[in-house]
């Protein structure tokens, strides 16, 4: 939505960065949900929206949620423990 951060899918790193609102005239998302939500795509995870809350949903990453719905939580699950796991 203002380009907070970006993350490599599956990949090893991902950047958070966010001027103060008042200097770049742009929302200011919560911190701790702008980094959840990128490291979310290093383990797979994709944007989308559902009606269900959750963290890769930008809508409810910028009102604070801190939450996956089920099929991303399957996915980062899934991918933090690897296929050995």
């Amino acid at each position: 939505m203002d380009h907070n951060g970006i993350a490599y899918l599956d990949g090893h790193f991902s950047v958070c960065a966010e001027a103060p609102a008042w200097w770049s005239l742009k929302a200011n998302w919560p911190d701790d949900s702008v980094v959840q939500h990128e490291l979310s795509h290093n383990f797979g995870a994709l944007d989308h929206s559902t009606p269900a809350e959750c963290i890769m949903d930008y809508w409810d990453a910028f009102w604070g949620t801190d939450s996956w719905c089920t099929d991303c939580w399957s996915v980062v699950n899934a991918n933090v423990w690897g296929p050995n796991g």
